[in-house]
């Protein structure tokens, strides 16, 4: 998505061109200058794509990527790929694989918690104040004081509150199901499996879908558009009952 975000931008290379000319002082604007800033975007963008997925950095990121200064180009430093500098903890603002305590969270809580009226007892600023790099058993992480520990308490108890109150709640969930069975009954007229491959229809797939089906009068909809208009008499599937598990979902369908 990154990626065709970037190729629509037309106006990018000309503000990384301005960029570089305020910083360096040069302004060659030959081709070898252009296909510089490409490379130099390329390399950014895979910098913000493993910042928000850090789960391939080691081969995409290299220990350090240093520019000349020689060459007037900016001195910059990519974080490394390994624990053991410091730098790598940028890794773990956005999404933490170590603990799972990232701005990423602290966001939606936000967000969530405002616009279902729930308390939030969490509060994110205190957490980052007191937050430090430390090495610990010869890693870089990020840590936080030890009197800070009941407002992490928070921040996970906040995390359940939403997951059993509104994420996972059986209404949800019902909608939810009835949601994506109106959407594979219409698959078969509208496509919409294929924005998952094709990144221009997939930015087109917006909420209009859900209206685009219930305003349907070709009748080719009109299995999906029965489902959503279940929804909207509130006619929604029942839940007839819970289980806890250790089996996988595809495990647990077979067997029902």
């Amino acid at each position: 998505m990154i990626d065709h975000l970037m190729e629509k931008n037309d106006g990018l290379l000309k503000y990384m061109k301005d960029v570089r000319k305020e910083m360096t002082g040069e302004d060659r604007g030959d081709p070898e200058e252009i296909e510089e800033l490409k490379n130099i975007l390329k390399e950014d963008l895979d910098f913000i794509k493993n910042l928000i997925d850090p789960k391939h950095k080691a081969e995409t990121i290299p220990a350090t990527d240093q520019a000349a200064e020689e060459a007037g180009g900016a001195s910059k430093q990519r974080p490394p790929s390994n624990p053991s500098e410091k730098r790598y903890i940028l890794y773990e603002i956005v999404s933490n694989e170590r603990n799972k305590i990232d701005v990423d969270k602290w966001d939606y809580f936000a967000r969530d918690c405002h616009y279902l009226g729930m308390k939030n007892s969490f509060d994110h600023e205190r957490l980052i104040k007191s937050a430090r790099a430390c090495e610990v058993d010869g890693e870089w992480q990020i840590c936080y004081r030890d009197k800070d520990v009941f407002n992490l308490y928070d921040m996970f108890y906040t995390r359940f509150s939403l997951h059993k109150r509104a994420f996972q709640h059986k209404v949800k969930n019902s909608i939810e199901l009835m949601i994506t069975d109106a959407f594979l009954e219409a698959d078969k007229h509208l496509s919409l499996s294929e924005a998952i491959d094709d990144m221009e229809k997939y930015t087109q797939l917006t909420d209009d879908v859900f209206e685009k089906i219930l305003n349907d009068s070709s009748g080719k909809l009109d299995d999906a558009k029965a489902i959503l208009l279940r929804i909207h008499r509130r006619d929604i599937y029942s839940c007839l009952g819970e289980l806890i598990s250790q089996k996988s979902k595809k495990e647990l369908q077979v067997s029902i």
